[in-house]
């Protein structure tokens, strides 16, 4: 066991975390050297192998530990808690992008004629979705129009764009939060 984490050493793990409970930055800090890598190796795992995605999930974690932080005396109990923060970081990362991804989908099957859903709300938020498309850059709106109109996977773009995968998945990340920015712009407007 490592001597710095034995009990009644100002750096056990119940003090730690006290400290990070009472807002110690130098507590974080520590966490931070002691915790960051496992974290991160957990997140590319939970996001399998996508370490764009493992990255975002594991700063809302992190968020999560400095908001609902508590003394741990355990380590394993500890752990426990950091990998459910982790878990539901990911689940709520893949719901808003699950929600995002449909979205874009039926803007496209709309554009092709092979959506049927003509309801107001869903005319209107196609709308909405076709104006903030043409108000995103033009490498942002090719990178759109490959993935979802021409349903070209992250390693036939990276191929023909003359890049690597990593690069495509950070090109559509970005691509899909400025489009989220602008609806989200759009749907205050009103």
């Amino acid at each position: 066991m490592d001597s710095s984490v034995q009990s009644g050493h100002p750096d056990d793990l119940e003090s730690l975390t006290g400290r990070m409970a009472s807002s110690d930055e130098d507590a974080y800090r520590l966490f931070f050297d002691r915790y960051f890598d496992r974290l991160l190796r957990y997140h590319v795992v939970l996001n399998q192998g996508n370490e764009a995605a493992a990255k975002d999930s594991l700063q809302a974690t992190l968020l999560r530990v400095v908001r609902h932080i508590k003394p741990f005396a355990e380590e394993e109990v500890f752990w426990d808690w950091l990998a459910l923060l982790s878990r539901c970081a990911v689940r709520d990362q893949a719901r808003k992008s699950g929600r995002h991804f449909d979205a874009i989908k039926r803007y496209f099957e709309n554009l092709l004629g092979t959506y049927s859903d003509d309801s107001e709300d869903d005319f209107e938020r196609m709308e909405d979705l076709d104006e903030a498309i043409i108000r995103l850059p033009e490498r942002d709106r090719e990178i759109i129009h490959r993935k979802y109109r021409l349903g070209q996977s992250v390693r036939q773009m990276a191929r023909e764009l003359e890049t690597t995968e990593k690069a495509i998945e950070s090109k559509l990340l970005r691509a899909r939060h400025k489009l989220k920015t602008i609806l989200t712009a759009t749907s205050h407007e009103r």
